[in-house]
């Protein structure tokens, strides 16, 4: 089921419970949601549910079919890079289950961050760009010791085929990702909020110190960071 809601109000996920059990086993209410975003939906409340336990990757077809019913028409090659975004997200927090320093809230968050540099970048965005982006959007949300470099170059993919699927286009696209990245860190305040840190600040300090100490042994003389 989906509504359109008011102007601004970016996408809302609601997973239910049926009979007082969540039967939707995989996807989350934020893979669901970076989805929606790249399949071209805006500013709706979305509700998935399930008489029995699924993995919930297809709930998204029948919210797509009624978007398009009430006359919001979608574009099949979005809707097919979302998928292959959902399922590869998934996919990734499925494999990374239970490892320390990563959250599903994380990764995408990351992805949504991405998105939304990307929109700001226009369509004619490059494949390297793309990358440059990840990999900063990575780091920003300290997922470089945690995924692998197989999982990166899988979350570029999907990136470079969301923009080859036209979803740049969309005048609404970055305000929305950026609207979507903050959902995400409200709702996951916990994890957040130790990026900021006294002993976070404190460790990138001592990075900084390190590669200064470095620069000058080579070099010599004072190292000057703008």
């Amino acid at each position: 089921m989906i509504q359109k809601t008011s102007s601004g109000s970016g996408i809302n996920v609601h997973i239910l419970p049926y009979n007082g059990h969540n039967n939707i086993t995989t996807i989350t209410a934020n893979q669901y949601k970076n989805a929606a975003l790249t399949a071209g939906i805006s500013d709706a409340d979305i509700y998935v549910t399930s008489a029995t336990p699924i993995d919930g990757s297809g709930a998204l077809a029948g919210v797509y079919a009624a978007y398009a019913k009430n006359g919001n028409s979608l574009n099949q090659n979005q809707i097919n890079a979302a998928q292959t975004e959902m399922n590869t997200l998934s996919k990734i927090t499925s494999q990374n289950k239970g490892k320390y320093g990563y959250s599903d809230a994380q990764l995408n968050n990351a992805v949504a961050g991405a998105k939304k540099e990307m929109a700001k970048q226009g369509q004619n965005i490059s494949d390297s760009q793309i990358r440059d982006i990840v990999n900063n959007q990575i780091n920003i949300n300290h997922l470089g010791d945690t995924i692998t470099n197989n999982q990166k170059e899988q979350i570029i993919n999907v990136l470079i085929k969301i923009k080859n699927s036209g979803a740049l286009k969309d005048k609404n696209f970055q305000q929305q990702a950026g609207q979507l990245a903050d959902q995400i860190q409200s709702g996951a305040k916990n994890i957040f909020s130790k990026f900021n840190t006294p002993e976070t600040r404190n460790w990138f300090q001592k990075l900084i110190d390190s590669i200064v100490s470095w620069f000058r042994s080579i070099f010599g003389g004072v190292i000057v960071l703008n």
